[in-house]
């Protein structure tokens, strides 16, 4: 994301193995907002607080861009289907094994919860628009009176689903964007996604202006349909759930308006693995071609609560396009520069960082990108189609970033992003034709090592 007069997010996260792109089924049979009606959006003044939750609390919109001639167009009616695996230097890591925790329970389940987070009150101060081009609704915030009002947050309780196995305990709030809010390593009991301590609006989307706002709540959103967060982190979706002995998954959904971009997103944890994949589905219903961004943004810490200066990254490419940075030291937004070394500084390394940096990875061929704390010794990779999943962003904020305004205790993560774009500007939408859809499947993997 471009920050109106501060960084950008971005980040980076890892998983290993191959993946196997396939389409994703969606059964829709709960009624969804038509554009025309204000989707379901967190209220800021429920108070209701739930009974003790799973989850701990310990702890993240607008004109639609100008159509290019030379966005990538995905041909009529396709659903595509890829393999990949990695093959260019660095060699991705191959998997250790965490040891399952001893207690007696099933091998996969689903369960629903509930957590209490603080949230501010920000609800009554949105306005809600339809973008254009895609049908998608948005809000912009009067962040003005917002500010005036200056309101305390309060307690809220959400509903969380849980996906788990031997190793992983995975939680989902579906009144939150659908986010893939935690993943816990239960042997540790870390978590390996940022959670920010109260939901409130920060600077940080796509708008440049007192109307631009975005929750930093952590975890893993859905960013479309436009780029940096997109419009939907913050509103009701639906969801579905199956077991088997297997395997347990859920399946989110934003609409079944089929006068709008529809948008599904299956996840799928395995028995006997710390990994899980990701089978994210763009639909359009239409009879008009839509410009599309479409991106998974993992907010992402490995363990601790805020980014540790041990942190590493691990991207198999020799350069990388600047979306933005503090670092005068560095090329300006869409310059290219070399990866990891640029100025004699090794920016794989956490601990070298001055200010915030997002780059787009220039070649992401081999299919992987990962992330390493070596304070905590967790390490995340995620493998991808590349032929499809053509985008891969790394964002962090770096120490002297000043502006902690997206949090109340000075935490910071990382973003690693991946999407169908290879980056945020016009030329690099994706144009999504009449009665068509996309769809691939990449694999997150948690390493302890």
């Amino acid at each position: 994301m471009i920050i109106p007069c501060v960084p950008t997010s971005v980040c980076c996260v890892l998983a290993l193995g191959a993946l196997w792109l396939t389409a994703c089924t969606l059964a829709a049979d709960l009624p969804a907002p038509t554009p025309s009606q204000t989707p379901a959006v967190l209220l800021a003044t429920d108070t209701d607080v739930p009974t003790p939750a799973m989850v701990s609390a310990t702890p993240s919109p607008t004109a639609s861009p100008a159509i290019s001639p030379s966005a990538t167009s995905i041909p009529q009616g396709a659903t595509a289907t890829f393999t990949t695996r990695p093959t260019q230097q660095p060699i991705a890591p191959t998997l250790t094994p965490i040891p399952p925790t001893v207690r007696a329970e099933p091998s996969v389940r689903v369960n629903e919860d509930a957590i209490s987070l603080s949230v501010a009150p920000y609800a009554r101060f949105l306005t809600w628009n339809v973008d254009d081009s895609t049908g998608v609704p948005f809000a912009t915030l009067d962040r003005v009176a917002f500010a005036a009002a200056n309101e305390s947050t309060s307690m809220r309780a959400f509903k969380v689903v849980h996906l788990e196995n031997e190793y992983l305990q995975m939680s989902f709030l579906p009144e939150l964007g659908g986010r893939l809010y935690q993943v816990v390593l239960k042997p540790s009991n870390q978590n390996i996604f940022y959670n920010n301590p109260v939901i409130m609006p920060s600077r940080f989307g796509p708008f440049d202006d007192n109307k631009n706002w975005w929750l930093a709540a952590g975890g893993m959103e859905w960013a479309l349909p436009v780029q940096e967060h997109g419009y939907e982190w913050g509103v009701l979706w639906q969801y579905r759930t199956q077991t088997n002995s297997d395997s347990a998954s859920i399946t989110l959904w934003d609409s079944d308006a089929p006068n709008r971009l529809q948008t599904e997103i299956m996840i799928t944890l395995k028995r006997g693995e710390a990994a899980w994949t990701i089978t994210p589905k763009l639909t359009n219903p239409t009879a008009r071609a839509m410009r599309v961004q479409f991106w998974l943004n993992a907010m992402l810490t490995l363990g601790t609560h805020s980014l540790s200066p041990q942190t590493q990254f691990t991207l198999p490419t020799s350069t990388v396009r600047v979306h933005s940075t503090g670092d005068k030291r560095l090329p300006g937004t869409q310059q290219t520069m070399p990866w990891p070394n640029a100025q004699a500084v090794d920016f794989s390394q956490y601990r070298n960082w001055q200010t915030w940096l997002g780059v787009f990875a220039n070649d992401t061929s081999a299919g992987w990108v990962s992330a390493h704390n070596a304070e905590t010794k967790i390490k995340l990779t995620r493998t991808f189609p590349p032929a499809v999943a053509r985008g891969v962003k790394l964002f962090a904020f770096g120490p002297q970033f000043a502006d902690r305004s997206y949090t109340s205790d000075q935490s910071q993560y990382f973003e690693l992003w991946g999407g169908l774009n290879s980056g945020f500007w016009p030329e690099d939408d994706a144009t999504l034709p009449p009665h068509a859809s996309v769809s691939w499947t990449e694999r997150w993997l948690v390493e302890s090592k």
